[in-house]
């Protein structure tokens, strides 16, 4: 037996029972309770949070039927824990998913299809999405984007402004920048102030978010049509020595980068402690909360090789998906399809500010606000000059092999040539 609800069937099997839910239906029981893997905890108060608890509230009284139980993990554990789990034949219901490790995970088989609930939505509504081909493994899709995320350039205006500086545009204006805005600003002998800074610790390393994008900017690519890593190229030597010269030839990055995690950098610059980052959109209202920079973080595309090309903004984010052990599929449908609605969509641009990953969303009156035009900005950075992180066979191991190169290179004094020719090695002989 199956029941229509919000434009999907769905069956429910309870105590060996079916019971059918509307919404809104007087009298309907608590019966199926969803697993939701998350690292935004609805209980906290930041933009994030408070977007997901509305997002859940609304979901659950217009499903009486269902209740969602977030489980909250640490955003760089949830996709070794999905492993773990589904694999020992637990998991959540429904999930978070790492944008960049959705193949990974289906090719795991930790994510279940979504090709049939996909076919109940209306003709062409999956074409709403921003790049859904590339949620597609071995034919079937595992994945939809919950919010998409571009890069930009985060720099403080006021100190631009005290130092005469424009935003750079190119990265010899960027280097130009650095220098002058790192500065000893007590007079104690100490740098205070750096012009940049990027984390690239092990434990969370995130140049790559800066130089993959150099990298596309010279034409070139990060692995080849083979899977194999090509980011060991002239293209790949060039952006890579640009960033170890910030540290070791212009001083205007700090040598502990090579300790400096992503979450640390961004503390950093809250903080006041570095002028410019390399930050994604989901975390500028973040910044806002900082007495130090509010009001004073400005936007640019990232600096590319001339000044009227700026490099392409990586296009990551979060997906949300399926857990493949789910016994509750129909109805993690239903939490999925409402998380991916036109409103929930909306409400998590307008109150988190995250980019909405449905195309007709951008086309609300509300990027045209003052609120909303941080948004318009990365939206239209996104529709001019954007690229995926690659889907390679084991991202992970790619990116860490990429970021310990420049480890090396700075730490041994290994040549930047040298260090990505032994990451690409290992890299390749790995698959």
């Amino acid at each position: 037996m199956k029941c229509r609800q919000g434009g999907f069937w769905l069956s429910l099997i309870v105590s060996a029972s079916i019971v059918c839910l509307a919404p809104g239906t007087a009298g309907a029981q608590e019966e199926t309770t969803l697993k939701f893997w998350t690292f935004l905890d609805p209980n906290k108060n930041g933009p994030r949070e408070s977007a997901w608890a509305q997002i859940i509230k609304t979901f659950e009284d217009e499903h009486p039927g269902i209740k969602i139980q977030p489980e909250i993990f640490p955003w760089n554990e949830i996709s070794s824990k999905l492993i773990v789990s589904v694999s020992a034949g637990r998991g959540p219901d429904v999930t978070l998913v790492e944008t960049n490790l959705r193949q990974t995970l289906a090719r795991g088989n930790i994510l279940a299809p979504l090709d049939e609930y996909i076919e109940t939505w209306d003709a062409g509504a999956l074409d709403d999405f921003y790049h859904p081909q590339e949620r597609v493994y071995d034919g079937k899709t595992y994945a939809l984007n919950m919010w998409s995320n571009g890069s930009a350039l985060f720099y403080r205006k006021d100190l631009f402004d005290e130092a005469g500086l424009e935003p750079p545009r190119s990265m010899d204006e960027f280097t130009t920048a650095a220098k002058a805005l790192t500065v000893d600003t007590d007079g104690d002998g100490k740098i205070d102030q750096w012009g940049f800074a990027e984390g690239i610790a092990r434990s969370q390393p995130f140049a790559h978010r800066f130089l993959f994008p150099l990298i596309w900017a010279s034409g070139e690519t990060i692995i080849g049509p083979d899977g194999k890593a090509t980011f060991n190229s002239p293209a790949g030597v060039k952006a890579v020595q640009s960033f170890v010269d910030l540290v070791k030839v212009h001083e205007a990055m700090p040598p502990d980068v090579v300790n400096l995690t992503y979450d640390e950098r961004l503390q950093g610059f809250m903080a006041g402690k570095y002028a410019m980052a390399i930050e994604g959109m989901h975390r500028y209202e973040r910044t806002q909360t900082s007495p130090v920079i509010e009001g004073k973080v400005g936007l640019v595309p990232i600096p590319g090789w001339s000044v009227d090309k700026p490099a392409p903004t990586p296009v990551t984010g979060w997906d949300i998906g399926i857990g493949a052990t789910s016994e509750n599929k129909e109805a993690a449908w239903e939490f999925l399809s409402h998380a991916l609605s036109y409103e929930s969509q909306l409400l998590n641009a307008e109150v988190a500010g995250q980019v909405p990953a449905r195309k007709s969303v951008a086309e609300d009156a509300f990027f045209e606000s003052e609120e909303g035009e941080n948004l318009k900005f990365i939206l239209d950075y996104i529709a001019t000059a954007s690229s995926e992180f690659p889907q390679a066979t084991n991202l992970d191991l790619l990116i860490e092999l990429f970021n310990l190169a420049i480890q090396e290179a700075i730490l041994r004094d290994v040549s930047v040539q040298q260090a990505l020719d032994n990451a690409a090695s290992k890299y390749n002989r790995s698959l």
